[in-house]
């Protein structure tokens, strides 16, 4: 409320300075007021409204990114519940891990199980290197 009390009076001063600066051009000191204080007011808004559309872009992409990163460090998981709920979580491997069922409302603890595989190639990619008379 003080913050618009401040907004008001801001805008009267200016006007009423523009008014009295212009006075001896116009002779009509309410008309350069009302004049001065509605630009103000339109100026103001357009402003404004700049403003917060180029906020809300940089919100966008700020949610853009964290879920980009989010997505790197969580996996889907299946509530153990009766109704097998599946929630992406963030997980993290140097302590434990743990979520809140949206749908059920317990907590659920998150066990990570390493498996290690050989790394192989798909057959197509391979060159034989068979001697002509084995072929």
């Amino acid at each position: 409320m003080l913050n618009l009390i401040k907004s008001v009076l801001t805008t009267i001063a200016v006007s009423s300075g523009i008014a009295l600066i212009l006075l001896p051009l116009v002779n009509n000191f309410w008309a350069v007021f009302a004049v001065a204080a509605i630009t103000q007011f339109v100026v103001f808004y357009i402003v404004g409204s700049v403003i917060d559309f180029l906020a809300e872009i940089k919100l966008k992409q700020i949610e853009a990114f964290k879920l980009a990163e989010y997505s790197k460090q969580g996996i889907e998981v299946e509530c153990p519940c009766h109704r097998k709920i599946r929630e992406f979580v963030p997980v993290t491997l140097n302590q434990k891990n743990s979520y809140k069922c949206n749908e059920c409302g317990k907590n659920n603890s998150i066990l990570i199980h390493a498996e290690t595989a050989y790394l192989t190639e798909p057959i197509s990619q391979l060159t034989a290197q068979l001697p002509d008379d084995k072929v």
